[in-house]
């Protein structure tokens, strides 16, 4: 389990890993600072790579996405970011060499 402080806020989150099932990559809950209240969850789906959403909860609304994949020697990721204030998706790239 991990604890989470966002200074800038005033907030505090709790990580916890959830049980591995031996046939998808980590996933983990996230509640408040009390650990009694689920926030989100970020859930790992495998097809030709990894795929990852952020989903908030009690809605069970996915709020943000990430799909990976491999470029002559390093890794991509394309990853979106859902903003409820403008009411929009927000896309970016991610790269790492290997």
């Amino acid at each position: 389990m991990h604890v989470v402080v966002c200074y800038h806020v005033g907030r505090e989150y709790i990580i916890a890993s959830d049980l591995f099932n031996g046939i998808k990559a980590d996933e983990y809950s996230i509640y408040d600072g009390t650990g009694k209240n689920l926030l989100y969850r970020i859930e790992s789906k495998y097809h030709v790579l990894q795929s990852i959403e952020v989903i908030a909860y009690p809605a069970k609304t996915v709020v943000g996405k990430l799909r990976s994949k491999f470029k002559f020697l390093y890794y991509e990721a394309n990853f979106e970011v859902y903003d409820d204030r403008y009411q929009r998706w927000f896309k970016g790239v991610m790269t790492k060499g290997i």
